[in-house]
């Protein structure tokens, strides 16, 4: 009997607090008043639910993980997707992708791997790649992509780009070697830090970097 050749993906959502305060001043007949209120930046990540062979479960609601069971030549919807949360402050927000098993992965789809070659519709415009780091202590790659522009939802949620829409395995890959990644997973965290006072993304995202290695 053929074994099954699972990639379970889970996603995890770390949404960046950051406060800003604004001054307001109230003024009547009467008195004077100092008004502050504090600001806050909050978001969801989420992708549609999908069965094995990644087609969508018709009337499920979005989920945070979905499970495939690869196949040569087989493609799969994959679509994670930011909410950035209706009240949210005008922020940067960003994706790090991280795939386990790189050593298996370079070993089954070659040395000059890359995730781009496997997925499809991702808008280079609007999620700007910019860069990868690799762990060889865990054997795993963390790609990073930042959304274009900054983002505020003072006025309504804002529903992003997903930063890809599907997943594709090349046909030309033995279903033998596809067995190598059966424990892979891949990890999607979305990230948001306020925009206000922070001049740049290099310096919005070294400032969070800094804070979440506290």
């Amino acid at each position: 009997m053929k074994k099954k050749v699972v990639i379970i993906t889970s996603f995890l959502l770390v949404a960046a607090l950051s406060i800003c305060v604004t001054l307001a001043f109230l003024t009547d007949a009467e008195e004077t008043k100092n008004t502050f209120t504090i600001g806050s930046v909050n978001i969801s990540l989420y992708e549609t639910d999908v069965n094995e062979m990644g087609e969508p479960i018709e009337g499920a609601a979005p989920v945070t993980e979905n499970t495939y069971h690869l196949l040569p030549g087989k493609t799969y919807v994959k679509d994670p997707t930011i909410t950035v949360e209706n009240g949210s402050d005008e922020s940067y927000i960003r994706m790090l992708v991280t795939l386990n098993l790189y050593k298996e992965i370079k070993e089954v789809f070659g040395e000059d791997f890359l995730p781009g070659n496997f997925v499809l519709g991702y808008d280079q415009d609007k999620w700007l790649y910019i860069g990868s780091e690799e762990n060889i202590v865990e054997n795993s790659i963390t790609y990073e992509f930042r959304y274009h522009k900054t983002v505020n939802s003072l006025d309504g949620e804002k529903v992003l780009e997903p930063l890809f829409t599907e997943l594709t395995v090349p046909g030309e890959v033995e279903a033998a070697d596809l067995e190598k990644l059966a424990d892979l997973e891949i990890n999607v965290i979305g990230h948001a830090i306020q925009a206000s006072g922070l001049a740049t993304p290099e310096e919005a995202w070294k400032a969070f970097d800094e804070q979440y290695s506290r």
